[in-house]
């Protein structure tokens, strides 16, 4: 068994605030910081998910837009990377302990198996989806308007039609023949980029790419809105 006096471990500085090192393990880091009345811990992100406990005295805690008051019995959780700062506003010392999972010795989860496995059929999903749009979309045979690239109007309305879900936004800008097939590659974007973050950002640049290389076919009759 191991007591710690955290009395013994008090250390105030007039020029700076005090730190003690608690607990220094492999996966676990817990100090005790010392602020002396209008001392404080500067503004920046926590390096980890942070638990602070007050032991002696009060002070303000801030944590992204928000600010609390704590005093001894009070335990605060700061979630990895918030913006954060404390400082002593009282008469009298603060003192609190700062406990965190030391992220710095945290080894990094290799990938399994079963995540490979579920990464591979992602990019299998991703390569069946970009070759029937690719062949659904006009080819250079069509009448043309003209080639758009990647900040032109077709490529702007794309980008609508996926936040929107709108595949109207899109359909100005094809032939009706064309209609059925590019629906269906739509959907299958759409169910792509519910998978995870990666696939979306996968999702919409093989979605968004064939339509700059392309050129976009005239429509008789039809009013772009």
């Amino acid at each position: 068994m191991d007591v710690i006096d955290l009395k013994e471990k008090e250390i105030f500085e007039k020029e700076d605030r005090g730190f003690a090192n608690l607990v220094d393990e492999k996966y676990l880091q817990i100090n005790q910081v010392c602020l002396e009345p209008g001392q404080q811990v500067p503004h920046h992100n926590a390096n980890s998910n942070v638990t602070l406990t007050v032991v002696h005295g009060e002070g303000a805690f801030h944590v992204g837009n928000e600010v609390t008051r704590m005093g001894p019995g009070k335990l605060l959780r700061v979630p990895f990377q918030s913006p954060m700062s404390i400082k002593n506003e009282s008469g009298g010392g603060l003192r609190f302990g700062d406990q965190d999972p030391s992220p710095s010795r945290v080894k990094i989860r290799p990938l399994t198996k079963r995540r490979r496995n579920m990464k591979k059929k992602l990019y299998t999903l991703l390569a069946v989806f970009v070759v029937a749009l690719t062949m659904a979309l006009p080819g250079p045979g069509t009448a043309l308007a003209h080639c758009d690239g990647l900040d032109g109007p077709v490529i702007v309305d794309a980008k609508k039609a996926l936040e929107s879900g709108d595949v109207n936004l899109i359909l100005i800008w094809v032939q009706k023949k064309d209609e059925a097939e590019i629906k269906k590659a739509f959907q299958k974007t759409l169910a792509v980029r519910k998978l995870n973050p990666e696939a979306k950002e996968l999702a919409d640049m093989y979605f968004l790419r064939p339509w700059s290389v392309f050129t976009a076919p005239v429509k008789e009759n039809r009013t772009r809105v």
